[in-house]
């Protein structure tokens, strides 16, 4: 008989998924630049990606806010929350021709697209805790997160990225679930989250 080793501790449980969602994000940020033949270099030069930041991302080490994730997306020419897509198992060896890479929008063009996909985040964690049946001050209560904050995160005006881990575990999602739209992920309920389940057991 397999004996299971025991639950880490909450704060613990949260650093792992946030490992894992940060790894996996990485490697799907790699598999698509080395799909297209595109070098670090090339999205530094093109798109003024720092190519450090862009490594440590690809290594999850960095978070992704939604503004690097739009600019991500552009020059990989996909739909921002692509990005956040299961990657392959294997990374995919550079493509022997690179494609051309698209232009950087300009910088209105840019913010605009920024505040659409961050409406979509938020438009996303307002149905999945909706249909769970919770307030923003039971998951300000579940996440140590300020109500406000997170008002201004389903609005669409606040960035989720140092957030989204903590805010899908209240929920009772992955953290990928929340960047995912409605077309593409359907809305289903999930258990919620361990904390939830323990204050009212």
């Amino acid at each position: 008989m397999t004996t299971q080793p025991p639950p880490l501790p909450p704060a613990e449980e949260l650093d792992r998924i946030e490992r894992v969602f940060m790894q996996r994000l990485g490697a799907r940020i790699r598999e698509l630049r080395l799909a297209r033949g595109y070098t670090l270099l090339d999205l530094t030069e093109t798109h003024g990606l720092s190519k450090t930041w862009l490594s440590q991302a690809e290594n999850g080490q960095e978070a992704v806010t939604a503004r690097s994730a739009v600019r991500l997306a552009i020059a990989f020419d996909v739909e921002p929350y692509e990005l956040y897509l299961e990657p392959a198992a294997e990374p995919p060896p550079r493509a022997e021709r690179k494609q051309p890479i698209p232009e950087a929008l300009p910088r209105t063009a840019l913010t605009h697209r920024v505040a659409e996909f961050r409406a979509q985040i938020g438009r996303r964690i307002y149905d999945l805790r909706t249909i769970q049946g919770m307030s923003l001050d039971m998951i300000a209560e579940l996440t140590g997160l300020d109500r406000k904050q997170l008002g201004f995160i389903e609005a669409g005006t606040s960035d989720s990225a140092h957030s989204i881990v903590r805010i899908a575990d209240a929920i009772g999602v992955m953290p990928h679930e929340l960047y995912l739209p409605r077309d593409q992920s359907g809305i289903r309920e999930k258990k919620p989250s361990r904390r939830k389940r323990r204050r009212g057991a």
